[in-house]
């Protein structure tokens, strides 16, 4: 698989229609930003869909759920701080 070709006759012309059905478009939404944000993508969304990081793993094919993990699953910081607050909230409560 040629993955330029991929991108020009798949991804570019799926974006470019969905932005024409969309009313409002936020400044850089819907642009392709590279194959390695395109993995991350596969991997942080349905991380925060609480799907298995083992699935998420044999999706990238990664030996390694390290890599997986490390490089390729972002949370967002509201996230993180809503685990924090969760951990705080705890550790009061025993207080």
């Amino acid at each position: 698989m040629n993955l330029a070709n991929l991108l020009r006759r798949v991804i570019l012309p799926a974006l470019a229609k969905r932005k024409k059905e969309m009313t409002f478009v936020p400044p850089g939404a819907l642009e392709f930003r590279g194959w390695h944000a395109f993995r991350r993508g596969l991997a942080s969304n349905p991380y925060a869909l609480k799907v298995s990081p083992k699935v998420i793993q044999s999706i990238l094919r990664h030996s390694d759920i390290g890599t997986t993990l490390d490089y390729y699953v972002q949370t967002p910081d509201a996230e993180s701080r809503d685990a924090l607050k969760k951990i705080d909230d705890e550790f009061w409560m025993g207080i």
